[in-house]
């Protein structure tokens, strides 16, 4: 409690010393600062204050507005202005408010600084990406272009988005959040800065996203674009059994911009059918079951995928300042599965018996979401946006397991009800401060019910933040803050209170340009959901019953890590990360009949991993782009007398060759994702290993685009996905072989449609938004 008072009273003092320092004074300079074509504010440029011998005495940058104010030594008599990819703007102080001034687009120091990687910018919480035509050049769509920035992955293979190898990301389109496959699909060309924020917090950390990226579009069209595309993949070896195409899916996204309004729809179909061979192995005690040995050419377990969505939205500007935002969505999903295994029993050494055992599961859900945003600027000091989400979840879970003349079915039928409201203000108190304070609310109500019995979970969460970003110097950033967030939980067997305190840190060293540091400190939550609540027992087979763990308690994430960022394209990350109540799945005798084995989720008394990435992305000129990952790291679990460790090192590498002038695309991808995350007594692998090579081509004035993929039958990686669990009495050892991986041809084909025109806005005389603001950039 007396941290928190000190916090506390520290960032009152801050906020009130700033408050009073950022009066104007009649010696402030002030501006607006825009591109000259396009009339939008430029963000970050830097502005400077010369002596008549052009000797620098003070400087700042813009701000969102691309407006600046600064004080005026008496000996200034010059304003230098200077941007990536602009000619830099020299212009003499007349008077203290100069209106906006423009800056041109130097074409050839564009190309130059791309080379060198700096067209990204370091901030304490965020990259920024000021988007060029060299990182445009052989993109089709936002989720490739997003494939070239440091410390983003695109996956090829999947479609997935990745930051710093986690796949928790949220996509925002002009800092509002949208359906993510519209997101994905967005053309390129139309797409001004990208924001990648990598230590989210508020709403976005409590959601539990690891990173979010903000996609900054351009304000200059209107007009009509569609875009339409579908990626096909073929197994042509036969090792995915009678199924040749092994996955299918589509997407279509139409938008219509006119004046003030926009609106969009976005659809996605999705088909896998995937036949893999699998073993297992199980002992209790002395007992041994076993699978035969595995047999590659006929798979023993079968996948099959089916899902859709469709959803519409709006956008309409009540104002230059307050917009509206609408979208509803309808989505499906249905999953089936099932494993045959012909096994063997065994005594010991000893064989006794053979037997056959069944496992089948299908599961069906449905989703309606809605959701409104409003975003809102009262004067360049105040801002607040809010959004309002509700989903209604519907379907079933079913799951047959027979060996022998033991069987066991469950149905289980599921409903839920989610309602959210997010409220988040912020002001500017000074150029060099400012502050995010945040509300958020979350209620969420699952059913499961099977035959006669219901199990109901109620979940309440309160949340409030507070956020300080402070530069008192040029070199140094910090933003500071928390989260208090209170959380009930009800249920038939218990009733749940609890306070969460999260808080969060980030200060930055920035000694120059091509060289800057953040260390970090933050503090995350997570929350059991029904199903590793829910009391209801279902069979794994005669021996092992799998349940719910009432008892759970919230999941409390600690991490510490630094960021050293090199050159703006090389940033190395170690990192340590700890947690003394992880939820994990444990094995141990049923305490109602020492005959038979549970499997529940826990609270791990200690997990804790430590390692270090290191991302680097390097153009070579204006057609060749080459994008690494690495990543080592080691964890450890334990529970009780158990633990266990693991160690991994994964690998993520992209070349591409761009030929502009035929409209050719060519590259190599080079993954190595295949992992184990730790668990208290063993691990579980996810992820796929693979090498790639892929061929584009446009046509049609770039509106048509044809892609052709092939993965490489290389035979020095692991194609295993595998799990162990390891107890006291009690071994399991299971294995999916993935060899259908090898030879797989992806064949896409995508179009745009745009009828549209580039809209010129007219020049606006700032200079009574001038008087209003008085506010300045981030001040140096």
């Amino acid at each position: 409690m007396f941290r928190k008072k000190n916090l506390l009273s520290l960032f009152i003092v801050l906020a009130l010393s700033s408050y009073t320092a950022a009066a104007p004074k009649a010696d402030d300079v002030t501006a607006f600062v825009k591109d000259s074509q396009s009339k939008q504010p430029i963000e970050f440029a830097s502005v400077e204050l010369l002596n008549a011998k052009d000797s620098l005495l003070t400087g700042c940058i813009t701000d969102s507005k691309g407006f600046f104010q600064i004080t005026a030594p008496n000996r200034a008599t010059k304003l230098r202005i200077h941007f990536v990819g602009y000619k830099t703007l020299e212009t003499p102080i007349n008077n203290s408010e100069l209106g906006t001034l423009f800056l041109e687009e130097d074409s050839k120091l564009l190309n130059e600084v791309t080379v060198k990687g700096s067209a990204r910018t370091n901030k304490v919480d965020r990259d920024i990406y000021n988007i060029t035509k060299e990182l445009r050049s052989g993109t089709v769509s936002s989720q490739e272009l997003l494939g070239k920035l440091n410390g983003v992955n695109y996956n090829r293979y999947d479609k997935s988005i990745s930051v710093n190898g986690s796949t928790k990301i949220l996509i925002l389109i002009d800092g509002i959040e949208k359906d993510q496959d519209m997101a994905k699909n967005l053309p390129s060309d139309r797409i001004e800065r990208i924001e990648v924020i990598k230590d989210p917090v508020g709403k976005y950390a409590t959601d539990g996203y690891t990173a979010v990226i903000n996609i900054v579009l351009k304000k200059d069209y209107s007009g009509i674009d569609a875009f339409v595309t579908n990626t096909s993949v073929f197994d042509i070896v036969g090792s995915n059994g009678d199924d040749v195409l092994t996955q299918d899916a589509g997407n279509m996204n139409i938008t219509y911009t006119y004046k003030k309004l926009n609106v969009y729809t976005s659809g996605r179909i999705y088909g896998s059918n995937f036949n893999v061979p699998t073993e297992l192995v199980k002992r209790y005690g002395n007992i041994t079951t076993a699978t035969e040995p595995l047999d590659l050419n006929n798979p023993n377990a079968t996948s099959r995928s089916r899902n859709g969505k469709i959803t519409f939205g709006a956008d309409y500007a009540l104002s230059k300042k307050h917009s509206l935002s609408a979208e509803i969505r309808y989505s499906g999903d249905k999953d089936k599965s099932s494993a045959e295994y012909n096994l063997i029993n065994s005594l010991g050494s000893v064989v006794t018996s053979n037997s056959y055992s069944l496992t089948n599961s299908d599961s069906h859900t449905t989703n309606w979401q809605g959701v409104l945003t409003y975003k809102g600027k009262f004067d360049d000091k105040n801002s607040i946006d809010a959004d309002l989400r509700y989903n209604y979840s519907s379907g079933y879970n079913q799951n047959y397991f027979q060996q022998d003349k033991f069987s066991s079915n469950s149905n289980i039928d599921l409903s839920g009800n989610y309602a959210r409201l997010n409220v988040n203000y912020n002001h500017q108190f000074s150029p060099e401060l400012n502050m995010d304070l945040g509300y958020g609310n979350v209620y969420n109500q699952n059913t499961n019910k099977l035959n006669s019995s219901s199990f109901t979970q109620n979940e309440y969460r309160n949340r409030v933040s507070l956020y300080l970003n402070y530069k008192p110097i040029q070199q140094i950033s910090l933003k500071a803050g928390a989260i208090v967030e209170n959380y009930t939980q009800k249920n038939s067997t218990s009733d749940v209170n609890r306070t969460a305190i999260m808080p969060y840190a980030n200060i930055q060293y920035a000694p120059s340009q091509k060289f800057n540091i953040v260390a970090k400190y933050h503090v995350g939550a997570g929350y059991p959901d029904i199903n590793q609540l829910s009391p209801f027992r279902t069979a794994q087979d005669s021996l092992m019953w799998s349940i719910g763990n009432p008892a759970l308690r919230t999941n409390i994430s600690h991490s510490l890590s630094m960021d050293i960022n090199v050159l703006n394209f090389i940033t190395l990350t170690p990192y340590y990360n700890f947690n003394h109540s992880s939820l994990a799945s444990y094995v141990s005798i049923d305490p109602t009949n020492s005959a038979l084995y549970l499997t529940q989720n826990v609270n791990a008394d200690k997990y804790e991993q430590y390692g270090a990435s290191l991302n680097f992305t390097i153009p070579f000129g204006k057609t060749i782009f080459w994008q690494n990952r690495l990543d080592w790291n080691k964890s450890r679990m334990a529970y009780l007398d158990d633990s266990y460790n693991t160690n991994n090192f994964t690998a993520n590498s992209t070349l591409v060759y761009v030929m502009q002038k035929t409209g050719l695309v060519t590259g190599v991808v080079y993954q190595k994702m295949l992992r184990h995350e730790v668990s208290i007594q063993g691990y579980g692998s996810s992820g796929n290993n693979l090498l790639l090579a892929f061929l584009q081509k446009s046509f049609l004035k770039e509106k048509l685009n044809a892609s052709l993929m092939y993965i490489f039958p290389v035979n020095f990686m692991s194609y295993d996905q595998s799990s162990l669990t390891q107890a006291k009495s009690y071994y399991q050892y299971s294995n999916v072989n993935l060899n259908l991986i090898k030879n797989l041809v992806f064949f896409e084909i995508s179009y745009r449609f745009n009828a549209g025109r580039q809209v010129k806005k007219k020049q606006s005389d700032d200079s009574d938004e001038i008087t209003r603001s008085k506010k300045g950039g981030i001040g140096l």
